[in-house]
């Protein structure tokens, strides 16, 4: 990806509190930011996970377990590919499974809330809960709350304000 491509994002590190637990993030999820990761994940371009590897390149990630929030099987199988996990590593933990299937695109705050998972494998320790974007927390309020016995930070790549 060119300089000028990342230039068009918007490098906007931050860090904030959801239901008390630490989330850092690097980008505003915006237009340009919304276009690139629609393009990694729904046009499949698998390419692109080389750009968001090098938008997170400089965050230290390793002191911590890392946890992959879920897709849903049918996008998996849709993709061919588990997009976080390209960019996050295969050393990254993929404890979640849907229970539901509804796409979160489109849906409002309390729809979101709805979608459910559920935990495959018990774990604890010191954990960072990984995902590309966070907007309304849904994912990963629901992911703290499976995980009542672990020291848990979070981090997304891009946040909506």
């Amino acid at each position: 990806m060119c300089q000028k491509c990342y230039n068009k994002l918007d490098y906007k590190p931050t860090t904030f509190k959801l239901n008390g637990i630490k989330v850092s993030s690097l980008y505003r999820y915006d237009t340009e930011f919304s276009k690139l990761l629609i393009q990694y994940k729904e046009q499949r371009d698998i390419v692109l996970a080389q750009v968001f590897k090098e938008l997170i390149r400089e965050v230290r990630l390793t002191k911590r377990t890392k946890i992959l929030m879920p897709s849903s099987s049918e996008k998996l199988d849709y993709r061919g590919f588990n997009h976080l996990q390209e960019i996050f590593g295969t050393n990254s933990l993929d404890i979640f499974k849907k229970v539901s299937t509804h796409k979160q695109v489109g849906l409002n705050k309390q729809q979101r809330s709805q979608i459910k998972f559920e935990l495959t494998k018990n774990i604890q320790g010191k954990v960072l809960l990984c995902d590309d974007v966070i907007t309304t927390g849904s994912t990963l309020k629901q992911a703290i709350s499976l995980l009542p016995h672990c020291d848990i930070e979070c981090f997304v790549i891009g946040y909506k304000e």
